[in-house]
């Protein structure tokens, strides 16, 4: 059996292939775990034999869909989100923080966004989630304003989904003005997947983003498709360095591709943020590499809204003590 694709002019394949024994219980039996294993095809390995792991991934799939479903349907009891704090390498202190998604399933438990945000993408639910994202995260940034202004920012992970929505720029005007929050204490990290197609539709997107006084985040350089010439092209500010090339500087001679990058991206105006840092040894190097801002648990896990307010309103941490300074 196959299963066609298409994306831009161009059509791919899927095929499942089971083995049949006596073991196999009918026809019935026999077809599900076709479509299971042509479920797991994809462009790159568009042949899939199957295996009872892939119906555990599949089953696995169809509860966290009804998860995120509930979400949709008013369960924000199921849904937050968490603040990793990301360090400014010349002072030490918090210049902001990333939201991160977390998803609570009674059958699961709580699920991060690496494994259900492709899930609503693939399954049509990303747009409605992306809203109660950006509600939540702009609650948080409204308290944050109320307590330090507009000293400290959010930012939030964008879809390619939801940047490719007409409508999105303009929601997002709207619900700023609703909830009373000052744009430019947003970021929007975006991925290298954005650059793949509707190049011209991007380009639009993000100069109308940086006329709101936005600044975007581009996530995971250096494992995707961008190019330096592609980075000149759209209006990038700041590069998140992956925590691939940070794991790396504690391997003797490998420290030069990570040297490198960060030279071209500040020959290129923009600065960078480094991902990953658990190490002291990783934070140091980058320092003295001219890295400008660190993310980690050598800094700080992602925590609630409510630790995190605990945590600025504490005097000592606030003024960037061991925990944060470089």
């Amino acid at each position: 059996m196959q299963k066609a694709y298409s994306k831009t002019e161009t059509i791919s394949f899927g095929i499942g292939v089971v083995e049949v024994s006596p073991k196999t219980q009918g026809l019935g039996r026999a077809l599900k775990e076709v479509t299971i294993a042509i479920e797991h095809a994809t462009i790159l390995h568009p042949i899939q034999f199957f295996n009872e792991s892939m119906e555990t991934t599949l089953i696995r799939e169809e509860i966290i869909v009804q998860e995120l479903k509930k979400v949709l349907g008013g369960a924000l009891d199921l849904f937050h989100l968490e603040y990793q704090p990301i360090i400014d390498s010349s002072n030490g202190k918090i210049a902001g923080f990333e939201a991160l998604s977390r998803l609570t399933s009674s059958k699961l438990g709580i699920l991060t966004p690496m494994e259900f945000i492709g899930i609503a993408e693939k399954n049509q639910l990303i747009i409605e989630l992306g809203q109660i994202i950006f509600e939540q995260a702009f609650l948080f940034l409204k308290k944050l304003q109320g307590e330090y202004g507009t000293s400290l920012y959010i930012a939030v992970n964008v879809s390619a989904l939801q940047l490719l929505e007409e409508s999105f720029v303009s929601q997002l005007v709207t619900m700023a003005d609703r909830i009373g929050i000052n744009l430019e204490q947003l970021r929007l990290e975006i991925t290298e997947s954005l650059f793949i197609d509707n190049i011209p539709f991007t380009v639009g997107q993000l100069k109308k983003i940086h006329q709101l006084g936005i600044k975007v985040f581009l996530d995971d350089f250096g494992t995707g498709y961008s190019s330096i010439s592609r980075l000149e092209e759209l209006n990038i500010d700041s590069i998140k360095f992956d925590k691939y090339f940070v794991d790396r500087l504690i391997i003797p001679n490998e420290k030069g591709v990570a040297n490198d990058i960060i030279s071209m991206v500040h020959h290129l105006g923009k600065t960078i943020v480094a991902e990953g840092v658990e190490k002291e040894s990783q934070k140091l190097q980058l320092m003295a590499m001219g890295c400008d801002f660190m993310q980690g648990y050598l800094f700080g896990k992602a925590l609630p809204p409510e630790y995190i307010l605990d945590l600025l309103k504490n005097e000592h941490l606030a003024k960037g003590n061991t925990l944060f300074r470089c």
